[in-house]
C-alpha cells in the first residue's frame, strides 16, 4: 500500500531521526487493503508495522501507564528490555528508565505516546510557564531525547500520537520530531475498504446494512469524500440497525457531521441542488464559470487559483456560489468564524480549515465577508490585532499560491466591502467580477423565481415584464425584490383571510408602492462603482458577454452609470468612474462630519 504520512514514517526513521508526531486524522481505523488484514486503530496498526520490522513496541499515555504491545499469535525471539517497565507508576521513573532504553543500540524499540498533548500541552502558545512541575520535566525530557544524537543513532524509534490541534512549541517546533499529518481517506482506501465492510455483511453473522440499489460502488465511494473510515463503518452499522439501505442522503448527512466535528465548527459542508437554471440574471458571472468547467478537476494550469465576487449587498453573490459548487460537482466549503481572542488559535483554526480543503479536493472554499475574515485596508498602519490579519492572510496567500493545488482548490470569496480589501487580497484574486443592481431583464426573470422560492404562484395576469420596468424598483437588490414578493404573498391571504393564495397584479403594485428601502443609495452606488473599478476583465462587465461581446440593442445597466460607458463598445470611463467614486465619498465625509 502506497499511503504518504506512511511513506513519511518510514522516511523519518530512515534519515536517523528521534521520532515523528502523528496529528490530524489519528482517531480513524487504519486499512491496507491487502489479503487477510483487518482494520484496526492507529496504535495497533502501528505495534504490528514495528513488530514485524523486529522491534519491541511499547505504548504510553497517562491513563494506562506503559504497556507492552504484541500482536496476536507473534512470539518474542529474544529478551524485551521493555517488560520490566509495565511495574512502574511514577511518570519521572519511567521517562528515565525509558532514555536508558532508547539510548541502547541492542534494545531495538519504538515507543508509542499516546495522547502527546496531554504530556507537552500547549499553554499559551507555546510558552511552559503556566505548566505544572511535572509537566514542565517530561516536556523538557521529550525535548532532549528529540536532540540526543545517542537516541537518534541508536535505531530506537519514538512516535509521539497526537489527537488535539496542537503539542506544546518545544516539542512541535523546536524538538527534532518530525511532523507528519494523517490525511482523511483517498479514494483507493475508501473503495477497498467498503467492498471489505460489504464482503463481511455478506459472508459473517455481523449484523451490516448494505448499499442502496440505486448507488453503486463508485458513486459511494466518491460521495465518501471527506469521511473517515470509521464514518463509513458507522454507516453501515446504521444500516443494519434501521433495516434500510445506505442512501445518498445518508452519506451527505453523515459528510456534514464529520466536516463540522473535524474543524470544530469553522468549517460548514454546503451541497446544493439547484444550479445555473435556478439563477435569474448575472450572465456575466455564469458564462465565465461555464467557459472554465471544462477544465475543472484535471489540475489545469490555465484554471485561476482566487475569484472575487463583489458588489451591492443582497445581489446574489452567495445563491451563485453554491450554484457554482453544483455545476462543477464538489462539495463547498464555507469558511466560519476563524478568528478567536486567544494569541495563535485563529491561526491553528486556519490550518486546520486547510487540512480538510487540502484533503478533500477537488472542492470550492468559500470565504464570506471576505473584507472581515482575514482583516480589511492596512494602509493606515497595524491592523491592532497584534498581528492575526496578518499572518492569517499570509498563510492564506502561501496556500493558494502552491501550484500543486491549481485546478484542485477553487477559492471563492465574496464582499459587500470591496473598499476596505487590503492591497494583498485584491492582488491574490486574479479574477474579479462585479454584481450590480438587477437590470430590468433580470427583474423580469427574477419575480416568477422568487415567488417560487417563497412557495407562492403568480397568476397569469402578472405581467412581470411591465413590473420590472417600475422606476421604483431599479435601485432595488435582489433581496429588496425579494422583500417586495413576501409581502405581496401576505397583502394576497390578508385579503381572503386565507394562506398561501396566488399573487395577483393588485397585490404587487401595493407591495412596490409600500415597500420602503432600508438601504443608503449613495453607499449602495459605491460599492457598485468601486466593484466594478477593480474588476480584472472588461468582458466580465454586467452588460457584456464573454462570448459575443458587447451588444449595444441589449445591453442596460444601472441609471447611476449613464455617462460612464461607450454606447458602441461597452467599455467604461475609468476617470469619470474615479471622479464619481471621489464625488461620493466627499459627499460622506461631509454627511459624517455634520
Amino acid at each position: 500500500m502506497t499511503n504518504t504520512w506512511i511513506e513519511q514514517l518510514d522516511d523519518a526513521r530512515a534519515c536517523g531521526l528521534a521520532g515523528v508526531i502523528l496529528s490530524f486524522n489519528t482517531s480513524d481505523r487504519v486499512f491496507t487493503g491487502e489479503d487477510g488484514d483487518s482494520p484496526m486503530s492507529l496504535k495497533y496498526f502501528l505495534a504490528q508495522k514495528y513488530h514485524e520490522a523486529g522491534n519491541h513496541v511499547g505504548h504510553f499515555s497517562l491513563s494506562n501507564g506503559f504497556t507492552v504491545l504484541v500482536p496476536p499469535g507473534a512470539e518474542n525471539q529474544r529478551q524485551n528490555p521493555l517488560e520490566s517497565l509495565q511495574k512502574q507508576d511514577d511518570v519521572q521513573t519511567l521517562f528515565k528508565s525509558l532514555g536508558r532504553v532508547l539510548r541502547d543500540p541492542d534494545a531495538r524499540c519504538t515507543i508509542l505516546i499516546e495522547y502527546a498533548s496531554h504530556i507537552a500541552p500547549n499553554a499559551g502558545g507555546g510558552a511552559a510557564a503556566s505548566l505544572e512541575n511535572e509537566r514542565l520535566k517530561q516536556l523538557e525530557t521529550l525535548h532532549e531525547w528529540s536532540l540526543d544524537d545517542t537516541v537518534r543513532n541508536s535505531g530506537n524509534f519514538l512516535v509521539l500520537i497526537n489527537h488535539t490541534e496542537t503539542l506544546n512549541g518545544l516539542i512541535e517546533h523546536q524538538g527534532g520530531f518530525r511532523p507528519v499529518q494523517i490525511g482523511l481517506p483517498e479514494e483507493r482506501e475508501r473503495r477497498n475498504f467498503t467492498s471489505y465492510m460489504t464482503a463481511l455483511g455478506s459472508q459473517s453473522p455481523i449484523a451490516l446494512g448494505q448499499l442502496a440499489e440505486d448507488l453503486p460502488l463508485d458513486e459511494f465511494t466518491r460521495l465518501t469524500n471527506g469521511l473517515r473510515l470509521t464514518d463509513i463503518e458507522e454507516l453501515f452499522k446504521q444500516g443494519a440497525a434501521r433495516g434500510a439501505a445506505i442512501s445518498r442522503e445518508q452519506v451527505r448527512e453523515r459528510k456534514k457531521q464529520t466536516i463540522h466535528q473535524l474543524c470544530g465548527g469553522l468549517l460548514e459542508v454546503a451541497e446544493p441542488s439547484d444550479g445555473f437554471e435556478a439563477v435569474a440574471g448575472c450572465y456575466h458571472a455564469k458564462g465565465y464559470f461555464n467557459a472554465i468547467k471544462p477544465l475543472w478537476g484535471q489540475g489545469h494550469k490555465g484554471l485561476p487559483q482566487a475569484v472575487l465576487l463583489a458588489g451591492v449587498p443582497g445581489g446574489g453573490k452567495s445563491f451563485l456560489v453554491k450554484a457554482v459548487a453544483k455545476e462543477f460537482d464538489s462539495p463547498c466549503l464555507i469558511m466560519r468564524g476563524v478568528r478567536e481572542m486567544w494569541v495563535g488559535q485563529s491561526e491553528r483554526n486556519l490550518d486546520r480549515i486547510l487540512q480538510v480543503v487540502d484533503d478533500l479536493a477537488p472542492c470550492i472554499l468559500w470565504t464570506d465577508e471576505i473584507d472581515q475574515t482575514v482583516g480589511g485596508e492596512r494602509s493606515s498602519g497595524s491592523s491592532g490585532d497584534s498581528g492575526t490579519s496578518d499572518r492569517l492572510l499570509g498563510r492564506l496567500l502561501e496556500f493558494f499560491g502552491d501550484s500543486r493545488i491549481r485546478g484542485r482548490v477553487l477559492w471563492i470569496a465574496t464582499t459587500n466591502r470591496p473598499d476596505l480589501l487590503d492591497v494583498a487580497i485584491k492582488d491574490r484574486f486574479s479574477v474579479k467580477i462585479p454584481f450590480l443592481h438587477p437590470n430590468r431583464r433580470e427583474r423580469t426573470e427574477l419575480i416568477p423565481i422568487l415567488a417560487g422560492q417563497i412557495g407562492r404562484r403568480l397568476t397569469a395576469s402578472v405581467d412581470c415584464a411591465g413590473l420590472a420596468a417600475r422606476p421604483e424598483l431599479e435601485a432595488l437588490t435582489v433581496r429588496s425584490l425579494q422583500e417586495v414578493i413576501v409581502w405581496a404573498g401576505t397583502l394576497a391571504d390578508l385579503e381572503s383571510e386565507a394562506s398561501e393564495n396566488e399573487i395577483a397584479p393588485l397585490h404587487l403594485e401595493k407591495a412596490i408602492c409600500d415597500y420602503k428601502p432600508t438601504f443608503d443609495p449613495l453607499e449602495h452606488e459605491m460599492i457598485a462603482l468601486i466593484s466594478l473599478q477593480m474588476t480584472s476583465f472588461t468582458s466580465l462587465m454586467p452588460w457584456m458577454s464573454l462570448n459575443n461581446g458587447f451588444s449595444p440593442e441589449q445591453a442596460e445597466w444601472p441609471s447611476y452609470l449613464e455617462g460612464m460607458i461607450d454606447q458602441q463598445t461597452g467599455y467604461i470611463d475609468s476617470n469619470r468612474l474615479e471622479a464619481r467614486i471621489r464625488e461620493i465619498r466627499q459627499i460622506r465625509m461631509g454627511q459624517r462630519m455634520s
